[in-house]
């Protein structure tokens, strides 16, 4: 017996025997996206194959799938193909009807159930008819092929019945020319929307609503849907609780964690039974715990399914079971960890969302800055055109950018668990393995990190269901498995440009365009395909293809290089979004801004921003100036931890000189924090990226201000590094990443020839001392100039020890000394004229010998508003 309280069956019939009746080829793939939209509406569906479409076994499949419905079931019939009337009567036409029989309604599948729910305990029972359609032709004058009855549907006791037509009569059933039913495309968008109750009364007009958007974007005759029914509408509910109200997760939830694939296939089978058990009542307490976020138009009921639905896919079909060889231990988390992360996200989500809605305390004032980040969003907020999806969007982008959403809270992640479950669900180790889904791979086997994924970690020692759980394997599977999944808030940035505007996206389609999307499988890459409503998404889904790729290549990377890891190699290589399109007309015409890269990189490169080409020499005291302010950062909370770490006092250096080539460079050393091959690649390379925005920094800053510690970040990495190109052709790097415990990591040797070049790096090997050396190799034409004279020009105090050496001179700055060179006094070379004063300069004031002490006044008044303010501050 089906214990789910909504059941579907759907029948098609996508060809026929008769050669004058036109085959419908588009009907398998509708009933395989709108099956899998009921999946993900809660429902158990039953698909009919579509070689089983004769007369007889399309009655007994009817027959059958009503009579054993379970008390008060809601039954969903969904019929597609051609459809007749004759004499009153409705009929599916099945896969060996003859236009030239006799009696060819007889050969027919009448269209009338009410018999078969007389002896069934459903309570509720909804025919969709998706037929009618052009391409029979029948000597009999009393069958017709357009329109339908106006047949009575029979009261049945206290049974609720409907038949939902796709089309009234004079009308037919439209499918568009690309392959697609209009009322199965619409009914599958329908069930991801929010809808007020779910009852008919809510469906009806939605559905109609996106039938009329399919038609007019298809080029279509209007369809008008008809019901026939003798109930209340709002008494019939057709689309489940769970996908109205994110509370309801629980039947859906447990069923999903006792049926997963991962039980199946664990080679050790000691514990398997006690901890399916406990594994499923710990996802019961999840889902009785979720908050309700259904006030979030971003959020997605059936995503947790779906990344339990890509779980099952890796370990059953991608990889082999036989060479993973799951434990009993390693199964449980596979199966808990999509709905433990859900549930974390959305806790976490909740709290910070109360914060922000109220205003109150420090995280509004957080996502009130965030979003001044933002500025053309911020803008669109302020028109209220789409402002609340603009306004969760940028939510969750702030929230996945707060260093507190990464802390863990272990106290989240404690259950009432017993025996071998609660070593496997242990608070501390969930911490980790939940937060690093979303953590790139660099982090996810890093060693370094306070809260780092154990290679193998063991569990039930000294018993006898002593088993190993190897934590970056399960992790690195569900990070594939949630990117596979595609979570429709984590996007890209093209998905909020499109909203407000003229010509939005649509979010219920958007949520319908990726709960229908699949990989195909190209030789060891998996290929996206979508069909997508609005251009905006197909370039989200085309980037997000990209980023899965590059993912991939790294797990590829990972599992040649580390042991455990070895059975990942079973895993795709590569992805891409070949089998993204849009549907027809979604794409006319419609293109956007481009760079051209070469002259964009001449612009950024040239005096043309910057003015002063010798302002690079500021971006590279900048940048080694957060190096050193991060390793600082790094050891304090080494300190506060009870370790102590090497002595160690930062310091930066510039030295000019001519190398053996008799090319003149600039170099600037600094002992900060170093960089790997992970800050290399995705933030000194990247314009406009920041080191702060990286998953590894917002982790550890959360553990910092934890213990007291704040870093502020001076310079932007990207586009400030692209300007080292005013001076310099060539640049070459020698680098090493101080980890997370104090200790140097590799030392990578850089070589980038231009801009637009591939870098060069080389493996030196392991780096006895942490630390960057960046030296510019001086192009001609850049002028004669000296870093010593430039940096007594624009640095008057430092938190470190800075020297230069340059073509004519010295400088050397003990940390928080102010130069003697600093505009403050009366010979100060750049101090304004009296007549400035108004304008805002600042009026030296009073400066103490030594750089302890300097008081500076600014004066300033404003023209026409009488308004003076004056400021001091100590250094």
């Amino acid at each position: 017996m089906n214990r789910s309280p909504f059941r579907a069956l759907l029948i098609g019939v996508p060809h026929y025997r008769d050669e004058s009746i036109a085959d419908l080829p588009f009907v398998d793939d509708d009933l395989d996206e709108l099956a899998h939209a009921l999946e993900e509406a809660g429902y158990e569906v039953d698909l009919n194959a579509p070689d089983e479409t004769d007369l007889s076994l399309l009655q007994y499949r009817v027959e059958k799938f009503v009579e054993n419905a379970a008390p008060g079931q809601t039954l969903l019939i969904y019929l597609s193909g051609h459809g007749i009337h004759q004499q009153g009567m409705d009929y599916l036409v099945p896969a060996g009807a003859m236009t030239d029989a006799h009696d060819f309604a007889g050969m027919c599948l009448p269209i009338d159930f009410d018999k078969y729910v007389e002896n069934s305990a459903a309570s509720s029972v909804v025919t969709f008819v998706d037929a009618c359609r052009e391409g029979i032709t029948t000597p009999a004058k009393s069958v017709a092929v357009q329109g339908w009855t106006k047949r009575q549907v029979a009261h049945v006791a206290a049974q609720r019945i409907a038949y939902l037509y796709a089309c009234s009569p004079g009308e037919r059933a439209g499918y568009s020319s690309d392959g697609f039913s209009v009322l199965s495309r619409a009914l599958s968008t329908v069930l991801q929307q929010r809808l007020r109750t779910g009852s008919l009364a809510d469906v009806m007009p939605a559905l109609q609503r996106e039938v009329d958007s399919l038609t007019r974007e298809q080029q279509l005759r209007r369809q008008n849907l008809r019901l026939l029914t003798e109930v209340d509408r709002d008494e019939l509910v057709l689309v489940p609780a769970p996908a109205r109200h994110p509370a309801g997760h629980g039947h859906e939830w447990s069923a999903l964690a006792r049926e997963h694939t991962a039980w199946t296939l664990v080679a050790d089978r000691p514990g398997v039974e006690e901890l399916r058990d406990a594994t499923v009542d710990l996802v019961e307490q999840l889902a009785a715990r979720i908050p309700d976020m259904s006030e979030d138009p971003w959020y997605e009921h059936g995503f947790a399914a779906r990344t339990t639905v890509r779980t099952q896919w890796l370990v059953s079909k991608v990889l082999d079971p036989a060479t993973v060889g799951l434990r009993a231990a390693e199964a449980a988390l596979l199966v808990a960890l999509p709905f433990l992360h859900e549930y974390y996200w959305l806790t976490v989500a909740a709290g910070a969302w109360t914060a922000v809605r109220d205003g109150e305390g420090s995280q509004a004032e957080q996502f009130s800055r965030f979003v001044a980040g933002h500025p053309r969003l911020h803008r669109r907020l302020e028109s209220g055109d789409g402002a609340e999806e603009i306004r969760w969007w940028l939510f969750h982008r702030w929230l996945v950018t707060r260093p507190d959403s990464h802390l863990g809270h272990e106290d989240l992640l404690s259950f009432e668990l017993n025996g071998l479950a609660a070593e496997v669900f242990d608070p501390r180790h969930l911490a980790a393995l939940v937060c690093s889904v979303r953590m790139d791979t660099t982090v996810l086997v890093s060693s370094d990190r306070e809260n780092s994924l154990c290679e193998r970690r063991l569990v039930a020692s000294s018993l006898d269901l002593e088993q190993e759980v190897r934590e970056r394997l399960i992790a690195l599977v569900i990070a594939t498995a949630y990117r596979f999944a595609i979570a429709p808030a984590s996007l890209p940035d093209v998905v909020a440009d499109h909203l407000g505007i003229v010509h939005s996206i649509d979010l219920p389609a958007l949520h319908a365009t990726v709960a229908a999307a699949t990989w195909e499988k190209r030789g060891r890459s998996r290929v996206l395909k979508a069909r997508c409503q609005h251009q905006a998404v197909g370039q989200a889904l085309t980037e997000h293809a990209s980023s899965v790729d590059e993912f991939l290549g790294q797990v590829d990377a990972l599992a040649d290089r580390y042991e455990a890891l070895k059975p990942l190699a079973g895993l795709p290589t590569g992805a891409n979004a070949d089998l993204v399109r849009g549907a027809p007309g979604a794409y006319d015409g419609a293109f956007r801004f481009r760079l051209a890269d070469d002259r964009v990189q001449e612009l950024l490169t040239g005096e043309q921003l910057y003015g002063d080409a010798t302002l690079a020499v500021r971006e590279l005291y900048q940048n080694a100036l957060d190096a050193c302010r991060y390793r600082r950062a790094r050891l304090a909370f080494l300190r506060s931890t009870g370790a102590a770490p090497q002595p160690w006092k930062g310091r930066i250096s510039f030295r000019q000189g001519v190398d053996e080539q008799g090319r003149p460079y600039l170099d600037c050393v600094d002992n900060g924090i170093g960089m790997g091959l992970r800050e290399l690649v995705d933030v000194f390379s990247y314009a406009g990226v920041r080191f702060h925005d990286l998953p590894e920094y917002i982790e550890e800053h959360a553990q910092w201000r934890e213990a007291g510690i704040e870093l502020f970040p001076n310079s932007r990495f990207g586009i400030g590094v692209l300007s080292y190109f005013m001076l310099a052709d060539e640049i070459s790097i020698s680098t090493c990443r101080l980890d997370r415990k104090g200790r140097p990591g590799r030392r990578l040797s850089v070589s980038i020839a231009g801009p637009g070049t591939l870098f060069k790096v080389q493996d030196q090997g392991r780096g006895e001392e942490a630390g960057t050396r960046v030296r510019l190799h001086l192009r001609m034409g850049v002028g004669q100039f000296s870093c010593a004279d430039v940096l007594r020009r624009i640095l008057w105090i430092s938190d470190f020890d800075v020297e230069a050496r340059g073509v004519t001179g010295e400088l050397g700055y003990g940390a928080g000394d102010l130069s003697d060179d600093a505009p403050i006094g009366a010979n100060d070379p750049l101090a304004p004229t009296p007549s400035d004063w108004s304008s805002g300069w600042c009026r030296p004031a009073t400066r103490r010998s030594g750089g302890a002490t300097a008081k500076v006044a600014c004066s300033r008044t404003e023209s026409g508003q009488g308004v003076r303010s004056t400021v001091s501050w100590s250094i």
